[in-house]
């Protein structure tokens, strides 16, 4: 892994422009497919971050909705005027959601948790989250020799979600608050229920819990995200999830509001995933383009 610049031999490149509760976008390119999560940030920022890792907006060949809370759809209507080539993919509930809340037309291809499809030579999973949205999912982005998930905005996880995380080579994943700081902190109490909740987000304890489910040997780096900047602070949560990290060669780092550092990671062979649950076992590979759906004006 390369924390600093681009490889040449790299398969996968990550670097979160933007994390937290003003905004959230991520940017992933394996085996030279150029994938962007979520556009909660001004279309301009984003094409400013990607700029300054020399990705050019028009080069984007997907973008990928988690959920559509303002957060993580801000830029996506400017986005995808600036990014003719790049597909735009959610789930029904989220791309209608998304047409009620920006309106306009969005063109988004349908999909679901649980299928995964082909996008040339990369296999994206999105995979069923609990949270307070219209069918939110997290991502799985694998090559032949690279894999990586993308989770944020989940009040639980459960063997799916854990399936859906093994055997990565990085992990973007919420640690959004401290249950102690939440407890005690300024939030009325309505809303810290509904952020412990189940469909709300994942404190720094549950995280470390995950990351120590899935930790694998290919894993290589965790970014935490989605911290709270008024029930978390940065050194506790890094600290929680070192304490699962503890024996292995897996580093930590932090996802902020000016987003991460860009990392860079050369290709591994897969180990390959335990049995999925076995509802996932039941679904079965779905192309993209079954299903074309474009959200009505």
């Amino acid at each position: 892994m390369d924390g600093d610049r681009m490889s040449a031999s790299s398969d996968m490149v990550l670097k979160v422009l933007a994390s937290g509760s003003s905004g959230n976008s991520t940017y992933v390119e394996i085996a030279g497919v150029k994938l962007l999560v979520d556009a909660g940030i001004s279309a301009r920022r984003i094409m400013l971050g990607l700029s300054e890792i020399g990705v050019d907006v028009a080069e984007l060949d997907a973008i990928f909705v988690t959920h559509e809370h303002i957060d993580h759809i801000r830029g996506l209507e400017t986005l995808l005027a600036r990014a003719p080539r790049a597909l735009a993919f959610a789930t029904r509930g989220t791309a209608r959601a998304c047409r009620n809340r920006l309106g306009g037309s969005l063109g988004l291809q349908v999909i679901q948790g649980g299928w995964s499809f082909g996008l040339g030579p990369v296999t994206v999973t999105p995979f069923e989250i609990s949270h307070d949205s219209n069918e939110p999912v997290g991502f799985r982005f694998e090559s032949s020799a690279s894999a990586i998930g993308v989770v944020t905005d989940l009040g639980q996880t459960n063997s799916d979600v854990r399936h859906s995380l093994f055997d990565l080579q990085a992990l973007v994943v919420e640690s959004n608050h401290d249950l102690k700081m939440l407890k005690n902190g300024p939030y009325p109490a309505r809303l810290k229920r509904r952020i412990a909740s189940t469909r709300g987000h994942l404190s720094n304890q549950q995280t470390r819990k995950l990351i120590k489910d899935v930790m694998g040997p290919r894993l290589e780096a965790v970014v935490l995200a989605h911290l709270s900047e008024e029930n978390n602070e940065q050194s506790i949560a890094l600290e929680s999830a070192k304490g699962a990290l503890e024996g292995s060669a897996t580093n930590a780092f932090l996802a902020t509001r000016e987003g991460s550092d860009l990392f860079t990671f050369a290709p591994s062979a897969p180990i390959g995933r335990p049995q999925p649950p076995p509802r996932s076992a039941r679904q079965g590979m779905l192309p993209f383009d079954q299903e074309q759906w474009a959200v009505p004006s």
